[in-house]
C-alpha cells in the first residue's frame, strides 16, 4: 500500500488492519516487519500535504493517518532541507 501506512487501530476498517489481525490471531504470527525504502513518494507527499489536497484528495486523506509522524518530523527536523528531512 502507499507508504506502508497502517492506520491506527479502529481508525478505519481496511485491509491493513485486517491482514495484521488475521496474521496474529489465525496464523499465530509473532513478529511483523514493515519495510520501507528511500525516496518514498508517500513520504514525500507527507511533507507537502497542502499541494495534495486538491490534486489528489484520496492520497491526501490516506496520508492523514500519518499526522503524528509528520508532527514528529516537523518538530525535530524542520531545520533540515527537504531531502534530509525525507531521510529522517
Amino acid at each position: 500500500n502507499a507508504g506502508n501506512i497502517v492506520p491506527p487501530y479502529e481508525a478505519t476498517n481496511g485491509g491493513e488492519g485486517a491482514t495484521i489481525e488475521y496474521a496474529i490471531e489465525a496464523l499465530g504470527i509473532k513478529q511483523i516487519i514493515i519495510c520501507g525504502h528511500t525516496q518514498c513518494g508517500a513520504m514525500k507527499g507527507l511533507l507537502q500535504l497542502g499541494e495534495l489536497e486538491e490534486k489528489m484528495p484520496l492520497v491526501y486523506e490516506w496520508l492523514q493517518h500519518t499526522a503524528a509522524t509528520r508532527k514528529v518530523v516537523q518538530d525535530n527536523y524542520s531545520h533540515l532541507d527537504k531531502k534530509a528531512m525525507l531521510n529522517a
